[in-house]
């Protein structure tokens, strides 16, 4: 009876162990543990809450990804997943329900610091309290790191004062009510908050304000442009602080980062302002990666080694005298749907369409058709757009076709009067003619005794002046080339400073494996030693049952 006393004893305290919240084996050192927690709110606003973490290691830790959960209705569930930020070593991570400038009904937030993370899902409940605080997705695996609260009402911190819960150094189990305490005084908030709390964040620089001389480039081939970059930042622990500025281009396919400056020097115009400034020196090298809507990410580095990120969004336009209609085909055997316009590259160098546009007539007829994705065409190409993509409705008789350049300009345009059935409109060496059979994409037929294709007239202009034409008949078919596209650009005289390769580790990731292996290898032994005891207690009635 002892012996099997003992062996029921073992499976007890090792099912205890095994099925215990693995906090209380997660949690005996933590990395991260929640510092303070502002459940009350303030006298702004019930809603006005957050959470702070503290960083016990003496290396920052990234938090992307981690996770933090609450109780809904007595069930874990998950609050907020951290997308971005990094806890500097022995420092603090304030998760926040909003800005510190947020507008409630009854006034601003009482935060005077900026959070470094906002999430409006922050929602803390002033009775079924518990926190818990995973490295990882919670219901997939994730270390449960720290905890705050056992699920009942919070163990400090006051609803009618307003004063925040405080976790009591040297760090002890969140979920003991003798780890926490009321917060005694009050700091980071708005002067004269009628709330008492001592809130912390990671200290990590902020970008106030960035921009670029000019969002919007046209640039011919050859052009070349200086982008300034402004770069507006603010510290914490003081601009001292910041160890660099930079641009990071690789948007464009480009492996430079341009470093900004507060020194006076690189056209930035005071130094030690917190104005950082900077130019780049810039050319179409490749239309396919370098023509389009890209974002500059703006970045900056402390002596803590974290980053804050910005982005400064560019379009980049390509304009060129090479681009021309080459074939229409308003009236196509098969329905109205086989409707395309041909353009064809006559240059020497590729040119990306990002920002042109198609149209028909300029007062009325269907919408333009912009070109908002890249879509280059090469040297002596061809590129067709069909009324499926353009949504143009061409008219039968008597309409246009205009090719319009990024600036707005028209670039060229074709008028035709009668169509017939199944013919296509197309130009080559001697002129424009009705041909039979459509050429897309490739060399426009020419045809010889045709009626049709002696009434066609071409008139280019440069710069609106007519320097070349043929007689009009009269069914007034009509072929207008425009080349017409001053260049916009902004001429900064300093050269600009490029720092050919800039690295720095910016974040450093928590590695909490080996703690996860030995959990598992201990609920491995307890499971083995409780299978051992099963068989210890009820394999020797097996035999005495048998037993003659």
């Amino acid at each position: 009876m002892n012996s099997k006393l003992f062996l029921l004893i073992l499976i007890i305290l090792g099912g205890f162990f095994l099925f215990y919240p693995k906090q209380i084996i997660a949690a005996t050192t933590p990395d991260v543990v929640f510092s303070e927690v502002m459940w009350a709110g303030s006298p702004i606003s019930s809603a006005d809450e957050w959470i702070e973490l503290y960083n016990t290691t003496n290396k920052n830790i990234n938090l992307v990804g981690w996770q933090i959960t609450y109780l809904k209705n007595g069930v874990e569930t998950l609050m907020l997943e951290i997308s971005e930020g990094t806890i500097p070593a022995n420092g603090f991570f304030l998760v926040s329900n909003c800005k510190k400038d947020h507008f409630f009904t009854n006034g601003e937030s009482v935060l005077n610091i900026d959070p470094d993370y906002v999430n409006s899902s922050l929602t803390l409940s002033n009775t079924s309290f518990e926190l818990r605080l995973y490295n990882k997705d919670w219901d997939k695996g994730g270390l449960l790191v720290d905890l705050a609260g056992d699920g009942g009402n919070p163990f400090a911190g006051n609803d009618n004062l307003k004063k925040s819960m405080e976790r009591k150094f040297p760090i002890d189990l969140g979920n003991l009510a003798n780890s926490w305490q009321n917060a005694v005084i009050s700091e980071n908030l708005d002067s004269g908050a009628e709330a008492v709390a001592n809130p912390h964040n990671s200290g990590r620089p902020i970008i106030k304000n960035a921009l670029i001389n000019n969002p919007n480039l046209f640039l011919s081939i050859g052009d070349q442009v200086n982008i300034f970059f402004e770069v507006r930042v603010d510290d914490p622990d003081g601009l001292s602080d910041i160890i660099a500025v930079f641009v990071d281009l690789t948007c464009l396919g480009l492996l430079e980062k341009v470093l900004l400056y507060d020194d006076g020097t690189n056209n930035d115009k005071v130094s030690n302002d917190g104005t950082y400034s900077s130019t780049y020196l810039f050319k179409i090298i490749n239309p396919n990666t370098q023509v389009g809507k890209f974002d500059f990410i703006v970045n900056i580095i402390d002596q803590k080694d974290l980053l804050s990120s910005g982005k400064l969004t560019i379009n980049i336009y390509q304009l060129s005298n090479n681009i021309i209609i080459n074939e229409i085909s308003p009236n196509p055997p098969n329905g109205s749907n086989d409707e395309f316009i041909e353009l064809f590259n006559r240059g020497s160098e590729a040119i990306n369409l990002y920002g042109w546009q198609i149209d028909d007539v300029s007062s009325g007829g269907s919408h333009p058709y912009l070109i908002n994705q890249s879509h280059v065409i090469n040297p002596n190409s061809y590129i067709a757009f069909d009324r499926l993509v353009t949504k143009i409705a061409l008219n039968n008789n008597n309409d246009q076709v205009r090719l319009i350049n990024p600036l707005g300009l028209e670039s060229a345009v074709v008028h035709y009067g009668t169509t017939i059935r199944g013919q296509s409109f197309n130009y080559n060496q001697n002129g424009w003619y009705w041909v039979n059979k459509p050429s897309i994409k490739s060399t426009n037929a020419v045809l010889t005794n045709s009626k049709t294709n002696t009434q066609s007239q071409v008139a280019v202009k440069f710069n609106n002046s007519l320097i070349a034409s043929n007689n009009i008949s009269n069914d007034q078919v009509v072929v207008t080339t425009l080349v017409n596209h001053p260049i916009s650009k902004f001429d900064i005289p300093n050269d600009t400073s490029i720092l050919d390769q800039l690295s720095f580790s910016n974040q450093v990731v928590n590695d909490q494996n080996r703690q996860k292996y030995w959990i598992k290898v201990t609920e491995y032994v307890i499971l083995f030693t409780i299978a051992f005891c099963i068989i210890l207690i009820f394999i020797p009635k097996a035999h005495l049952a048998t037993d003659p």
